[in-house]
């Protein structure tokens, strides 16, 4: 449950203030990275920089507050930002807070219904091929800076990347990546280097978010232009805040309730959008480094957004000087810590199947730069793997007497019947080796699944009762046994 709710001193101790400077000094790394990424976001859907910076705000300090995942950062993200663009483009800005408010109804009632449980359906070769192209996808956008970049600027990054690197072998008592950028950005300021700052991408305005009820008519026709772009938004949404509370769970051997997080989002999209922002969700890259950073608790998602507006509010100058350089270094270096590198051992030890949904899921990501569309893809091979291998039966056959002298066709089955399976199970129990005799079908390595299999054996029974003779099914699960009673009571069920 989220731990907004909960007024134990011993569990608030716990999941606020047990890793409080560390929790600080990453909270304050991850501000200086939010702004930049919040004002290029809001310039990708077509709107005011501080849009964005309104709506990191938002979703960072209420996805604190009421999500499940701790240490896990919530902010504006270019996967929804995507999806904004042309409901921007053609019917103006108002209805993009309306989308963004819908958005977050939608998430509430996803995760209400359970919805969030569903993320453990996502083979692990989804996850890992979703984190892979991410990586590589982050790498790739750093790379237009170098664009007619001066030797200046490479020797920024490099110094930025040096500087994260070598500095935990003085100290680790401070996060690298947060000394490297304020080093970096006073050498530019003191130094009078002249580079592209966070300044030169977007204006911004020292203020804060205010409540803005949308100024669309509430109306069906309203409701029709908001929708489709509503509910893209609240999948890519859920899509990445999950994935990414997976990742970090696997990360620090922790449990996050997955619907909670589903509704922490949506109540945090609701907010973004009565407050002047756009949609957001959780952001992979930056809770990775967040987490490596020694931000563990929920303090640190909440000091992110604190220090993101304070900056905004009272550091505007520092802020406008930060060099893309620097930034550029620390995207590097979160692209590589991002990439699961013990990936290409792990591949000799997949299947076919498995190499494919990673394969495919990383392709397609990275060629469509759409994460959610990777990720179905990924599902969907996964999904066609796993009904193809249970598409596989065998049934042994023998000629055996029962106790009243009567002889029988014994059948041992392995595999799944269902109705992938039905013509298969018919096939291998060829109609006419059991002629003139009763039928035994033991189902111990079997399964019986769904209406067309359970259809299937009331076919077989009134075709061995049309010459006299009987059908009895042994060894069913509870499970199958309670279906195919409840399908037809007639069974004779040993």
């Amino acid at each position: 449950m989220s731990l907004l709710l909960t007024l134990n001193p011993a569990t608030i101790k716990q999941t606020w203030l047990s890793n409080i400077q560390p929790d600080l000094l990453s909270g304050l790394l991850m501000a200086l990275a939010m702004i930049p990424q919040a004002i290029a976001f809001a310039l990708v859907c077509g709107v005011d920089p501080m849009v964005g910076l309104h709506a990191s705000f938002c979703i960072s300090v209420t996805g604190a507050l009421v999500g499940s995942r701790a240490g896990m950062l919530t902010s504006t993200s270019v996967v929804t930002a995507l999806v904004l663009i042309g409901l921007v483009k053609n019917y103006g800005i108002e209805y993009m807070y309306a989308a963004t408010v819908l958005m977050g109804m939608l998430q509430v009632i996803f995760g209400l219904l359970k919805g969030g449980n569903l993320i453990s359906f996502v083979p692990q070769s989804v996850v890992l091929g979703f984190v892979n192209a991410l990586a590589i996808l982050l790498f790739i956008s750093q790379l237009k800076q170098f664009e007619g970049a001066t030797v200046t600027v490479y020797a920024l990054v490099a110094a930025t990347l040096a500087i994260i690197y070598l500095f935990p072998l003085f100290t680790k008592a401070i996060p690298s990546g947060l000394v490297a950028l304020v080093a970096i950005t006073l050498f530019t300021i003191f130094g009078h280097i002249d580079v592209k700052t966070v300044g030169d991408i977007g204006h911004i305005t020292p203020s804060l978010p205010s409540f803005h009820l949308p100024v669309v008519p509430f109306t069906w026709q309203t409701l029709m232009i908001i929708f489709p772009t509503a509910i893209s938004l609240a999948m890519v949404g859920l899509i990445e805040s999950l994935i990414t509370a997976t990742l970090l769970d696997e990360m620090t051997k922790t449990t996050s309730d997955k619907s909670v997080e589903s509704k922490g989002q949506g109540i945090a999209s609701m907010i973004a959008g009565l407050f002047g922002g756009m949609g957001g969700c959780g952001i992979t890259g930056l809770s990775v480094i967040n987490i490596k950073t020694g931000g563990k608790t929920r303090l640190s998602t909440l000091s992110a957004g604190v220090f993101m507006m304070l900056l905004v509010l009272f550091g505007t100058d520092f802020v406008r000087a930060i060099p893309i350089a620097g930034l550029v270094g620390l995207m590097i270096m979160v692209s590589i810590s991002i990439f699961e590198w013990n990936t290409f051992t792990e591949l000799k030890k997949m299947t076919k199947g498995c190499m494919l949904t990673l394969v495919a899921t990383m392709a397609v990501i990275i060629g469509t730069k759409d994460l959610a569309l990777g990720t179905y893809v990924g599902i969907f091979i996964s999904a066609m793997f796993f009904t193809w291998n249970k598409t596989k039966m065998d049934i042994v056959q023998s000629l055996v007497e029962t106790e009243d002298g009567r002889k029988s066709i014994y059948c041992k089955v392995k595999g799944s019947l269902f109705f992938a399976t039905v013509a298969s199970f018919t096939a291998l129990l060829a109609e006419e080796t059991f002629l003139g005799y009763n039928l035994i079908i033991n189902f111990e390595d079997a399964q019986v699944w769904d209406y067309s299999a359970a259809s299937a054996l009331m076919k077989l029974k009134e075709k061995l009762a049309e010459q006299g003779h009987t059908l009895v099914l042994k060894g069913l699960s509870e499970e199958s046994r309670a279906f195919i009673h409840k399908m037809d009571n007639s069974f004779i069920l040993a």
